[in-house]
Order: C-alpha cells, then sequence, then structure tokens
C-alpha cells in the first residue's frame, strides 16, 4: 500500500470520528449542556430570592409570633362582637340599653329577615357552589325596624352607639321626620333600619382552638 493511500485513509477515518463526535454533542450533550445551564440559572435565581425574603423578614419590625398574636385577638374581637346577635333576646336587651343611655324612645321594634351575600357563588351563573369547605365561616344577619322619638343629637348618639356598642351591627339607613307634639318643636321621630352580623358556631370553635 501507497504511503499516500494510507494518509488518506487516516484522515477519512479521522473526519469520520469527528463527525460522530459532533453528532453526539448535538443529540447528547448539548441539550444536557443547555439544561444544565437552565438549572444552574433556576437554582441561583431561587437563591437570590431567598435572600430576599431573608433580608424582608429580618428588616420586618413585627416578629412572626407577634403578627400572628395580633391576628388571633383581632380573629377573636370580631368573634365576640358577632356573638351578641346569636341572641336575639339579648341583641333586643341590648338595643333598649342603649336606647335609654342615649335619651331616645323606642315606639316599635320589628325583626325583618336579611340577605347575607358571600362570594360563594358559581362564576357566571350567580347560584351558591355546591361545594362548601368545611373551614369556611358562615355568616348570618338579624335585622330591626326601629321607629324612634327623640331630639336630633339624641337619635343620631343612638345611631353612632348602635355600630359601637351592639356587637357587629351597621345602620343601613335611616329617615328622621317631624314630632307630632306640637309643643316640643325639638323632638322628632324617625324609622331606623339595622342590620346584626353573626358566626357560625362551628367557626367561633374552630378558631378559638385555633387560638390555642
Amino acid at each position: 500500500m501507497k504511503r499516500g493511500s494510507v494518509s488518506s485513509s487516516v484522515v477519512a477515518e479521522v473526519l469520520c470520528l469527528s463527525l460522530a463526535v459532533a453528532g453526539a454533542w448535538v443529540l447528547l450533550a448539548r441539550p444536557l449542556h443547555g439544561r444544565l445551564e437552565r438549572l444552574t440559572y433556576e437554582a441561583s435565581s431561587a437563591r437570590s430570592g431567598l435572600k430576599r425574603m431573608t433580608e424582608v423578614l429580618a428588616s420586618d419590625p413585627i416578629a412572626p409570633k407577634e403578627a400572628t398574636r395580633r391576628i388571633t385577638a383581632h380573629a377573636s374581637e370580631i368573634q365576640n362582637r358577632c356573638e351578641l346577635a346569636g341572641d336575639p333576646s339579648a341583641l333586643y336587651e341590648a338595643i333598649g340599653e342603649i336606647a335609654r343611655a342615649e335619651s331616645v324612645g323606642i315606639e316599635r321594634m320589628d325583626p325583618k329577615r336579611i340577605s347575607v351575600v358571600t362570594g360563594e357563588t358559581t362564576k357566571g351563573r350567580g347560584k351558591k357552589s355546591d361545594k362548601k369547605s368545611s373551614e369556611a365561616p358562615t355568616v348570618g344577619a338579624l335585622g330591626y325596624s326601629i321607629e324612634v322619638t327623640g331630639t336630633y343629637g339624641a337619635i343620631a348618639s343612638f345611631i353612632d352607639a348602635i355600630e359601637r356598642r351592639a356587637g357587629m351591627s351597621k345602620v343601613v339607613s335611616f329617615r328622621l321626620l317631624p314630632g307630632r307634639d306640637a309643643s316640643n318643636p325639638d323632638a322628632l321621630r324617625g324609622t331606623i333600619e339595622t342590620a346584626h352580623y353573626r358566626l357560625s358556631k362551628k367557626v367561633l370553635a374552630a378558631t378559638s382552638e385555633e387560638a390555642d
């Protein structure tokens, strides 16, 4: 065999080997290399995010335990305010006591139905979803239509006191009219519509256990 033909054969074998290596790189090593680069980038991003979160937590003046305590205290306050509406007779007496304290006379007080709209609706249909979480709080409401008499200042104080001292209550609307006693022009009569909200006993018990 001539030397020239041997050299050509070697070159051809080297070229074939090079092509095989290049093919292996394209089919195997290159995808793995790209995946390794992506994983490296994701790991670096995760470390950066963790570092930022750690810095935020370290700079927060409220410690996690203190934040939990505040949230628990706030939830307890809401529950305590809602409990009054769970006992209609106690609520009736509480409103009567407020009226006496503010020098307002209650001529009539009739219960009324209050509809509570929650977020548990089927999107686009406006119907309540059949699936309700056992953990979800349920809200109920009781309302009153109250006919009162008194001076403007007394009735205004009575309205304010209902929202502050009658549990989780809201004055929905009110209307004032001149009094029937012409000899006392300062005396007014009015109709006040109220709503008083309550949470279910099951939710109160569950929240109490979580707080403990």
